[in-house]
């Protein structure tokens, strides 16, 4: 059976797709729908389906021969770059995004991850609020006690050291998962600036019109303590927005979904098995547009524009606008302008 394969737009990289006979005029009326909706994007044969068809050839041929129509859902390959952009970009995000945790008995608990930001002399981390509550299912539960959260004093075989003094901020009433917590204490301020790093506020922006998404964060299965330095892996998934809203417990307006597979594809191409994404919570949502014209940058190609909140497992993740964030950050005292 000759086919066409159509694929949904907007947005450009949409991960729905929807398959038809080679003769149908689905192809031209676009199911009812406007013309610019779906894109042709190939043509396969179903009696004798390539390799790497990314979908069942017999499902999709019976769903046909019932229906006319079969659809399906699959991530489409990064936006291509170069390998030592791709190592610029990782090196970028991986010295201001920071693993949480929690010294937990003899060993440590894994609570999530930030992102460092900073505005003059003023000094924040940007997280989401159920990784520092006591109850991290109950937004209405108390906060733990941040003087006990640590972090490692630099990206890699770091000793842990711990926040000290800070003022937290966080939505009212609950209703978005993110929390800023700005910085007191010169010491941790000092460690951070020499093993990490801070971006502007002029680095997060919009979630719209970015063309791959990345979520960013440290997974807590790659996380291990010995001799009391850390070891620790930060994964980069490029992912898409998700071509439907899901059902949610406690929908907020902050509320975005992202695309994830079982098979996550990371900024360099390389695919890994993503069982959960424990740890990553909190962690910085990246746009990626490639600059079009200029001197080519990652800070001219990213910006931070959502922070992970929760996860459907391999199927897709739930983040907070960065709206939400700057919401937050003009009501504080004083309240941080320009974002």
């Amino acid at each position: 059976m000759l086919v066409k394969i159509y694929r949904r737009k907007p947005p450009e990289n949409s991960p729905q797709f929807a398959v038809v006979a080679h003769d149908s005029a689905w192809g031209d009326e676009r199911g009812g729908e406007r013309h610019a909706t779906w894109s042709l994007v190939a043509e396969a044969d179903l009696d004798r389906p390539a390799k790497d068809l990314p979908f069942n050839a017999d499902e999709a041929k019976a769903a046909i021969l019932n229906g006319g129509l079969y659809t399906y859902i699959h991530q489409t390959l990064p936006t291509p770059v170069a390998v030592k952009e791709a190592e610029a970009i990782h090196a970028f995000m991986l010295t201001v995004t920071l693993p949480l945790l929690k010294e937990a008995g003899e060993g440590m608990a894994v609570l999530g991850t930030g992102t460092l930001f900073r505005q003059d002399d003023r000094y924040f981390v940007v997280t989401a609020d159920h990784v520092l509550r006591a109850n991290a299912k109950d937004p209405t539960s108390t906060f733990i006690d941040l003087t006990e959260v640590a972090f490692p004093t630099r990206p890699k075989d770091a000793s842990l050291f711990t926040l000290g003094k800070y003022t937290l901020w966080h939505s009212k009433p609950v209703h978005a998962d993110v929390v800023v917590l700005e910085l007191h204490s010169q010491e941790t301020i000092s460690k951070l600036k020499a093993g990490w790093g801070f971006l502007p506020f002029s680095q997060a922006g919009r979630f719209e019109d970015h063309d791959r998404f990345i979520i960013s964060g440290f997974l807590e299965e790659t996380a291990y303590l010995t001799g009391g330095v850390l070891r620790q892996s930060m994964i980069n998934l490029t992912t898409d927005l998700l071509h439907f809203t899901p059902e949610v417990k406690d929908p907020t307006p902050s509320d975005r979904f992202l695309y994830l597979e079982r098979d996550g594809v990371q900024f360099d191409g390389s695919e890994r098995e993503i069982g959960s994404l424990c740890g990553v919570s909190g962690g910085p949502i990246w746009g990626f547009s490639m600059p079009a014209a200029g001197f080519w940058d990652p800070s001219r190609a990213l910006q931070v524009v959502a922070v992970q909140s929760a996860e459907m497992e391999r199927r897709w993740s739930r983040v907070m606008d960065w709206s939400a964030v700057r919401t937050i950050l003009q009501r504080i005292d004083p309240p941080v302008t320009g974002v």
